[in-house]
């Protein structure tokens, strides 16, 4: 019955949020934040990385009443390129006042060198800026993923993950910056020449039992773009293990996200994207896999529909116990030229693997599913949001695409 459930809702609640001006990529990242204004809502976040106000392609970030979907403020990448938003999320508290604060990256900014990259962090409660993290070094791309991860410095306060993967020519490397300060606390180097490490990243929990959470790096690039990726101690960046890609080209590790207890071990289970095999793959933290998706690209000859682009965490959705995950289709793209249509965007039981809810994509060329996020949209009654980004959406052919957050609620 479940099932029947989330599919009539996918149906009668949804709602959009377009972007405002041509071509500028509004939903290649979500988010969800806490209720800000005291409605019982909890307020949204989409990015445009390609907005213009501070030059071409500088980028922005916007946040939404969650009532209303009306903007509540909006930040702008700081020169042109930048790309601010090309990938943003919420994050944990770091500021003490109780709030979900907000952070993003700018990969392409060029402050100290070029595309060296940036990170910024926000105050969800306010919109200040509580922290500009730079690179340094050309084209290393800062900021290209970002997470939170437990205190790891022992002072308190949640600390940040950001990913670097064009730093030391390309092998890529992921820092841990302190929350309360925005200093670096440590970092761990790619393995692969050229890997790409940092590519993406999330947090994983406690893998190896000594107190502090660990987290999971993605080098989907490593051993002719084989791909691997490597858990990595909190505590002394030392790698715990390596989960390695078999397929030539297909860059596995290009997406890992924790989604939680998927097969009731008590233990965090990982998706993994390897998106040039048009697949997602389950594993459990200890680098067995549960299972995997795969869409009509995983056959040789087939159209890669986009699977391993885009994956998240949903929850515990169906509440059985155990948690589930979205992934997304949003196509085949060589950059931003169209190449073959996505597909819906799909929740799946963390359990067994069943389909939970599908959702339509809004166009076939539309990106829909580039960004997923799942989160308590009315903290009442814990009711949750699905939130999609779909960047291309809007008359690609004549150039006009704005891009949209599509939301779903559920029940």
């Amino acid at each position: 019955m479940i099932l029947i459930t989330l599919l009539l809702c996918a149906a009668q609640n949804t709602f959009e949020i377009p972007g405002t001006s041509r071509w500028d990529g509004m939903g290649m990242s979500t988010f969800i934040l806490d209720d800000l204004n005291g409605d019982g809502v909890a307020e949204m976040g989409g990015a445009a990385f390609c907005t213009d106000y501070n030059g071409a392609n500088s980028g922005s970030v916007y946040v939404y009443d969650g009532a209303t979907a009306t903007q509540i403020r909006r930040h702008d990448g700081a020169m042109r390129s930048s790309r601010l938003g090309r990938f943003a999320t919420s994050i944990d508290d770091i500021n003490g006042d109780g709030v979900r604060d907000y952070a993003a990256g700018a990969p392409l900014e060029s402050t100290f060198a070029d595309a060296a990259g940036a990170v910024y962090v926000w105050s969800g409660a306010t919109g200040q800026r509580l922290a500009w993290i730079s690179g340094d070094v050309a084209n290393g791309k800062l900021g290209t993923a970002i997470a939170s991860i437990d205190d790891l410095d022992g002072d308190g306060t949640p600390d940040l993950l950001v990913g670097a993967p064009g730093e030391r020519s390309g092998d890529g490397r992921i820092y841990a910056f302190s929350g309360a300060t925005g200093l670096e606390i440590d970092h761990y180097n790619g393995r692969s020449s050229n890997g790409g490490f940092g590519t993406s990243l999330d947090a994983v929990g406690d893998v190896n039992g000594d107190g502090i959470e660990d987290f999971a790096g993605g080098e989907p690039f490593a051993h002719s773009n084989k791909g691997d990726v490597h858990i990595i101690s909190g505590s002394n960046f030392h790698r715990i293990r390596t989960i390695s890609g078999a397929n030539l080209n297909a860059w596995f590790g290009y997406r890992v996200a924790c989604i939680g207890d998927a097969d009731g071990d008590g233990k965090i289970d990982m998706l993994i994207g390897e998106p040039c095999k048009d697949t997602v793959h389950l594993y459990n933290i200890s680098g067995s896999r549960l299972r995997k998706h795969e869409g009509p690209g995983a056959q040789s000859g087939g159209p890669k529909q986009g699977w391993g682009h885009s994956i998240a965490s949903a929850g515990d959705l169906d509440e059985d116990g155990y948690d589930d995950y979205v992934l997304g289709a949003p196509g085949e793209w060589a950059g931003f030229n169209f190449v073959n249509p996505g597909a819906a965007t799909k929740i799946f039981s963390g359990w067994n693997g069943s389909l939970l809810l599908s959702v339509p994509p809004t166009g076939a060329d539309d990106g829909f599913g580039s960004s997923l996020c799942v989160g308590i949209a009315t903290p009442s009654n814990g009711k949750q949001v699905l939130l999609i980004g779909a960047p291309a959406a809007g008359n690609l052919s004549n150039h006009q695409a704005t891009g949209l957050v599509f939301g779903v609620v559920l029940p």
